[in-house]
């Protein structure tokens, strides 16, 4: 139940418009890599934050044919790199351990 509920968050995650991938140098991170992967592609982010995200579900319900509700909780990662003032900064989502999603941000600092 638990890869299932992480399966179900991951494609909710990939339906949301983002990049599919991030050049590192010469590099390239895309959807998929795990982290170890992405850490030595592109070093350490600058910010790491954890948060939970709800997706949620419909269960069937044993009495009358009806459904209930359920919140399913993942553990999202996320990883924020500062490639300067002159580039775009980049979230990387990881559910999983692996990269679902990657998002562009505003210039770098």
């Amino acid at each position: 139940m638990l890869w299932l509920s992480i399966a179900m968050i991951v494609a909710a995650l990939l339906s949301a418009p983002a990049h599919a991938a991030m050049r590192c140098g010469s590099r390239l991170v895309t959807s998929g890599d795990h982290k170890i992967e992405v850490l030595s592609k592109c070093g350490h982010p600058a910010l790491v934050e954890t948060r939970l995200h709800h997706h949620p579900i419909r269960l069937p319900h044993h009495a009358h044919g009806l459904y209930g509700h359920r919140l399913l909780a993942a553990e999202i990662e996320e990883w924020t790199y500062n490639f300067g003032p002159r580039r775009f900064m980049r979230l990387v989502q990881f559910a999983g351990g692996r990269v679902v999603r990657i998002i562009s941000l505003d210039y770098g600092y």
